[in-house]
């Protein structure tokens, strides 16, 4: 049996103050009939008074009152299982920061304004996934698709003119980056992409990206923002806080909205729409509701929870019962009728006997108790609750006296007694939680607020589970930051849950908060790390470039070398100072070489991955075999040395190898990544726990996370869209170089 409100049987605590009430009411009932009767008539009027009928209507009035207070804590029983679908759409709101969306042609600028209209349509959303991707002269995935729009918000507040750092309109780019990361492929509809800009496009082929849009089923509602006309100029402030506007050739530049080419990009798109806000008013929430609200949508996640029949109309039934028999009890003593025209005198024997008429009350109280007894019967055997709830009692005394070990054997068996009951997989998800095992601590309180009917419990569960979600990311950020940053945004999701389960639960809110903090610091330090490992990567191509020019170099050298080994040519005038030659080119092709090494060395100074110490080693081997080349060519014996140069050739070509293998491996280990991620991103469900994180005990500590790039990828990003303009544009492509 299942109670929804168990916090109502504190009102349990009414019937014993009623019980009090009743002896006071006696008591100062005879009291005052000790004052204003005499004696002899007070006993008269005793007689007629059944004491024992009187104890037993209060009796039966306090029964009532348990019965109310049970149906009102509505037990229910006979759970049946139910799928909760949550429907909605995909929504990636594309959003320029280039430097003219700072134009004051909307109050106070184009970029505020829809920010602005961002948040209010985020408000007006009805289950339906966001996400967000702002661009420049690049794109940038800044919030995935989710379900957090407490975390939307937090990250739509952090755009701004430098999220992109280079500068340029790139929309053909930032339609690419929703295709490639923001949307998945498995699904030719329920997407659309909302892109707020001014349309001012510096030659990324947005009207052909939008095509390809298209083809995937993605709708494109375009808003245009700025004068179309006349438009405005760019304002600009030095370090000094002097206004300026921006110039070009020493010319000011005026932005104007290209309202053409958004046009065409919805045109082409299944649905799309081109919204000509100019500089009037955007309102996004009825853009929502006229284009988005009313489509079709898709499940976005689905949750089997448990049904309980609520049987509290038996409960009131019997307090019914118990209330009647109460008005059918009479105070008043019974008394024989005496025959006719004699005297006032009762006859003998006509008095009931209070003894059996309340023995008669005290058997239909029992007769109603054991009824209530049976009807309850059918819920639950009452031995095998008792037998739990021991059980559970130890346990709680283990856990209290810091015995977890002793507490989670308690809980464990109290399970078997009592598999559904959510105090007993509460219990467990705590004791768990108390040994930091996580994992199993999640899955327990995942149970007790799928098996509760009580709505405090049941928040306190999902608070847990939040709990648990954020000690798992702790523990992963030194190892994995992706897992880490998919663990905190978990937890958000749970915290979101509790609050909806009990809003007066402040501490899930105040822990939601810092979750979404730390995942703001977090995903800035994934930014950071690839920005890190595309630096670094820049770096290491220079010194593969470094490389194979050596590699080219000792390829010459060796070939002059086997020449000048022929003995035909030992004859030849000038042979010397040919050997001479090749001598100083050997030496300079070495140099190269430890220049490649030690770069190396520097680039892995922290840790350096196994291939490149590998191939750092090859380089070593290459070193030695260029020496021995040296020696020779000094010896005046190039035939000996081309034997050295070509074992040297063989160690560069391998660490040649090494290098661009690590490389490769990377790119693949990224692609697996995706796709486990893909992958694990449809199976999960919105799981949605009374404990504060170890580390947020003072302070109180939807989605998917962003996907995992290498910094391969990063640099290829561009490199891509270089080559898919460059074929959009055939030869008379030519290169921009406005920044705004």
């Amino acid at each position: 049996m299942q109670l929804g409100n168990v916090r109502i049987l504190l009102l349990l605590w009414l019937v014993p103050v009623l019980a009090v009430l009743y002896i006071w009411a006696a008591y100062k009932r005879r009291q005052a009939l000790r004052i204003f009767v005499e004696a002899d008539l007070l006993k008269k009027i005793s007689m007629s008074i059944n004491p024992a009928a009187r104890r037993t209507k209060a009796v039966l009035v306090m029964i009532a009152a348990i019965f109310i207070v049970v149906s009102l804590a509505r037990p229910a029983w006979n759970p049946k299982p139910r799928t909760v679908e949550r429907r909605g759409r995909d929504i990636m709101f594309v959003l320029d920061v280039s430097r003219s969306m700072i134009a004051e042609d909307l109050a106070p600028n184009r970029l505020k304004r829809a920010k602005l209209a961002i948040g209010d349509m985020v408000a007006s959303l009805e289950g339906d996934r966001v996400g967000l991707v702002v661009f420049a002269g690049t794109a940038a995935l800044k919030c995935p698709l989710t379900l957090d729009y407490g975390f939307f918000n937090l990250m739509l507040e952090d755009v701004d003119l430098n999220s992109i750092a280079r500068g340029g309109t790139m929309i053909g780019d930032a339609v690419r980056k929703v295709l490639d990361e923001g949307f998945d492929d498995q699904e030719k509809k329920y997407k659309d992409v909302i892109l707020i800009t001014d349309g001012e496009d510096h030659d990324s082929f947005p009207v052909e990206a939008a095509e390809e849009a298209g083809r995937r089923g993605v709708r494109i509602i375009a808003i245009g923002l700025g004068d179309e006309r006349q438009g405005r100029r760019i304002p600009v402030t030095d370090a000094h806080g002097n206004r300026s506007f921006l110039k070009y050739n020493g010319q000011e530049v005026w932005s104007r909205l290209d309202a053409a080419t958004l046009r065409k990009m919805a045109n082409v798109t299944p649905g799309g729409r081109y919204l000509n806000v100019a500089t009037g008013a955007i309102d996004l929430g009825e853009v929502y509701v006229k284009l988005i609200a009313g489509e079709e949508k898709r499940e976005i996640e689905s949750l089997t929870i448990k049904l309980y029949e609520e049987k509290y109309q038996i409960f009131l039934a019997i307090a019914l019962i118990f209330l009647l028999a109460e008005l059918i009890v009479t105070e008043r003593r019974r008394r024989g009728g005496g025959p006719a025209g004699s005297s006032g005198r009762s006859s003998g024997g006509s008095v009931a006997g209070p003894s059996g008429h309340a023995s008669g009350m005290i058997k239909l109280i029992v007769l109603s108790i054991l009824s209530a007894g049976m009807i309850l019967g059918v819920a639950a055997s009452p031995s095998m609750a008792e037998s739990a709830g021991s059980l559970v009692s130890k346990g709680n005394s283990s856990f209290d006296t810091g015995e977890f070990e002793k507490a989670l054997g308690f809980y464990e068996q109290a399970s078997v007694r009592s598999p559904e009951s959510p105090i007993v997989a509460f219990n467990l998800g705590d004791v768990y939680y108390r040994m930091e095992d996580y994992a199993k601590a999640r899955e327990k309180f995942q149970e007790a607020a799928m098996k509760t009917r009580d709505l405090s419990l049941e928040a306190r569960a999902w608070f847990n589970t939040g709990n648990c979600a954020f000690n798992e990311g702790t523990r992963q950020v030194d190892s994995d930051m992706e897992k880490a940053l998919q663990a905190y945004q978990e937890s958000v999701g749970f915290y979101q849950t509790a609050l909806e389960k009990d809003p007066l639960l402040t501490d899930a809110a105040h822990n939601m908060e810092i979750a979404r903090l730390v995942i703001k610091d977090l995903m800035d330090k994934i930014q950071k790390q690839k920005e890190q490992m595309e630096k670094q990567q820049e770096k290491l191509r220079a010194v593969v470039d470094s490389l194979v020019a050596a590699i080219k170099r000792q390829e010459k050298v060796m070939e002059n070398s086997l020449v000048l080994g022929d003995d035909r040519q030992k004859m030849a005038a000038g042979w010397k100072e040919k050997v001479a030659a090749e001598e100083s080119n050997e030496r300079d092709v070495r140099s190269s070489t430890m220049s490649v090494k030690d770069r190396l060395s520097e680039l892995f100074q922290d840790e350096m991955p196994e291939p490149v110490r590998q191939a750092s080693s090859h380089l070593d081997s290459a070193v030695v075999n260029q020496d021995d080349a040296v020696v020779d060519l000094a010896n005046a014996e190039p035939g000996t040395s081309a034997v050295d140069q070509e074992q040297a050739l063989i160690q560069m070509k391998k660490a040649l190898e090494k290098l661009t293998k690590n490389d490769d491996q990377k790119q693949k280990g990224q692609d697996k990544d995706q796709q486990d991620q893909q992958q694990q991103d449809q199976q999960q469900q919105d799981q949605k726990g009374d404990q504060k994180p170890p580390d947020q005990q003072d302070q109180q500590a939807k989605q998917e996370p962003p996907k995992n790039e290498t910094a391969r990828a990063i640099l290829d990003e561009e490199k891509e869209n270089r080559k898919k303009r460059k074929q959009q544009a055939g030869s008379g492509h030519k290169k921009v170089e406005k920044d705004w």
